[in-house]
Order: C-alpha cells, then sequence, then structure tokens
C-alpha cells in the first residue's frame, strides 16, 4: 500500500477539484474484512467524477469500505470537497453536504 498512495492521493486530489461528482454507497458482506467474521454488514462507498468528454476508461473511482452508513463517513469522504454530487434520496446526504 504504500508504494501506491502517492498515486491514491493524486487521484484524490484530482477527483476533488471536479465540479460535480456521483455518489452512492451499496451495502455488502465483506468475506476476508480484517478483524471481522463473515456475517457483519458493511458499506461500499462510490464516488465518480462524470466530466464531459471523460470515457470509462479514465473515469476516477474510489472506493471506500466503512462499517457505517452514517453522514460521518461522508463528511470524511467530502471533506474538503466544494462542488455539487449527484445523489440518491438517502436523507445522510443532506444532512452531511
Amino acid at each position: 500500500m504504500e508504494l501506491v498512495q502517492p498515486l491514491s492521493n493524486r487521484l484524490e486530489e484530482q477527483l476533488l477539484s471536479y465540479p460535480y461528482l456521483h455518489m452512492v454507497e451499496n451495502l455488502l458482506q465483506a468475506l476476508n474484512e480484517l478483524g471481522k467474521s463473515a456475517t457483519p454488514k458493511s458499506y461500499m462507498w462510490f464516488r465518480s467524477d462524470s466530466q464531459p468528454g471523460n470515457t470509462a476508461g479514465n473515469r476516477i473511482v474510489p472506493f471506500n469500505l466503512d462499517a457505517s452508513r452514517s453522514g460521518a463517513v461522508l463528511k470524511t469522504l467530502l471533506a474538503s470537497y466544494q462542488g455539487s454530487i449527484m445523489v440518491v434520496g438517502y436523507e445522510a446526504y443532506e444532512q452531511a453536504c
């Protein structure tokens, strides 16, 4: 992970520079999640740029795994974001943004 961290940081920086993002979370069961049994629920959070001209081949789509679906996760993922997000009707988005 240490070797790819600079790339991850740069992609995050680039993603958060866009004027709008798509964001959604999905419930999943992570079978080999460190320190947990295979039964707890987790949420995979997806953020995606959808800038004009971007094709699927160069789109930035980070995945973040978290045990929570709370607005606190959103606040962390979008802490320095100044643009708009397109989301589903889940109320935590409204509370966090």
